[in-house]
């Protein structure tokens, strides 16, 4: 099934996700710095990583497309600092970007529009400032959902070409055999990353 087409199934399951190692990674470099502020959650979902960056200090804008992981996450009774967050319906291609010191983009940046992807890259790293960080997922060429036409994917090339403004702090990849969120069979290629704005 295209993971595209049945968005609310995906958030049901995410409710037991835990936080992105990516996630964890910058959220602690950041802690050991003893440093903090404005972060951007792009494609927040219901929450799954917001609810780490709102628990470390930071405030937040969650931006997703989805109304219903909108509405689930602004739902939650488990958010810490709920007065620094803030919610955001919006695409990757229309959204506007503000400056910011960790942008986090969790499993999202495969799922942009082939055309806009240039655009909305090049935003982003616009949007972090010096000293700042991102912190997200690429997915690689073997990757089932490539061949299926769900999802847009990089080789490690292209990826460390994207990350050229970036000192990077982590790239990983991940391949393997295994499931998507509602437990449909999938050849995982992934590219973790996390990277500091030169």
């Amino acid at each position: 099934m295209d993971p595209r087409k049945d968005w609310p199934a995906y958030f049901k399951a995410a409710r037991s996700f835990e936080t992105r190692p990516t996630t964890r990674f910058a959220l602690g470099k950041f802690h050991a710095e003893s440093r903090g502020g404005f972060a951007i959650d792009l494609g927040c979902g219901n929450g799954t990583d917001t609810h780490a960056m709102l628990l470390a200090g930071w405030e937040v804008l969650g931006i997703d497309a989805s109304a219903e992981g909108l509405a689930e996450l602004a739902a939650r009774t488990d958010l810490p600092n709920q007065t620094h967050l803030k919610l955001e319906q919006n695409t990757l291609e229309n959204v506007r970007l503000p400056a910011c010191l960790f942008l986090n983009a969790s499993f999202v940046l495969p799922f942009c529009n082939p055309e806009h992807f240039t655009d909305v890259w090049e935003r982003i790293v616009a949007a972090i400032q010096p000293g700042g960080r991102f912190a997200g997922q690429f997915f690689g060429p073997r990757d089932s959902w490539k061949s299926a036409g769900y999802a847009l994917t990089h080789t490690r090339t292209q990826v460390e070409e994207l990350m050229r403004p970036f000192q990077i702090e982590m790239l990983r990849e991940d391949e393997r055999d295994g499931a998507d969120a509602t437990g449909t069979p999938k050849h995982w290629h992934v590219w973790h990353t996390v990277g500091l704005k030169k």
